[in-house]
């Protein structure tokens, strides 16, 4: 059987959604979590495509780009949909949450200088996001279910993921709490409880570095 190797810096970033899917299905694969300076000589030999990780390694395919590997990974656990329309729907919302995650990253990567106007700018997003996530969880089951289906795939899981992201991130910021944010979308707010509350979900949440 073919191993899974996934390539990324020792942090949660960009490559925890997709170490959230292997881990809630407790499928074996190798966690290579690299420093800076190699990923540096890495990219600077060519080893990456587009010189960019998370980098997913499995037999002779070697895939970096999240939006192709989520979809890929989720296809081999059993966590994407079956049905074609329902696949394209998880693919545009787990596109999203890199959108949703961008808005973070941009007040994490600003300059100094800049930080104060990008916080003020997520601040702003915040609402329109939440709101997003919370009128799309609402169309499937009256949102008191999965995004899509009766069952959880990794559009669930990539949405959580997003919003644990956010929510660690705020951590750190005085004065300002996720948890009141997330209040006012309930439904969103209760999905978040549900996903951690699933066993699989918490014994992964009970183990990850």
């Amino acid at each position: 059987k073919m191993a899974f190797k996934l390539t990324y810096f020792n942090g949660r970033g960009r490559a925890e959604q997709i170490r959230l899917l292997f881990g809630l299905t407790q499928t074996a694969f190798e966690d290579n979590r690299i420093d800076f300076p190699t990923f540096g000589a890495a990219k600077a030999s060519g080893e990456f495509h587009f010189g960019s990780v998370p980098r997913l390694q499995h037999g002779d395919l070697d895939l970096v780009q999240t939006h192709a590997i989520i979809p890929y990974v989720a296809k081999c656990v059993g966590l994407w949909p079956e049905d074609i329309k329902e696949q394209a729907t998880a693919q545009m919302i787990c596109s999203a949450v890199d959108d949703f995650r961008v808005v973070v990253y941009k007040v994490m990567f600003a300059p100094e200088d800049g930080k104060a106007k990008a916080m003020e700018a997520c601040l702003a997003a915040a609402p329109t996001w939440l709101g997003h996530w919370e009128r799309l969880l609402s169309r499937n089951a009256g949102g008191d279910g999965f995004f899509i289906g009766d069952k959880m795939t990794a559009a669930d899981t990539t949405v959580w993921e997003g919003l644990d992201f956010w929510q660690t991130f705020f951590e750190k910021v005085p004065d300002h709490d996720f948890k009141a944010m997330l209040a006012k979308t309930p439904k969103l707010e209760a999905f978040f409880a549900r996903i951690a509350a699933d066993p699989r979900v918490a014994s992964y949440l009970a183990s990850r570095a």
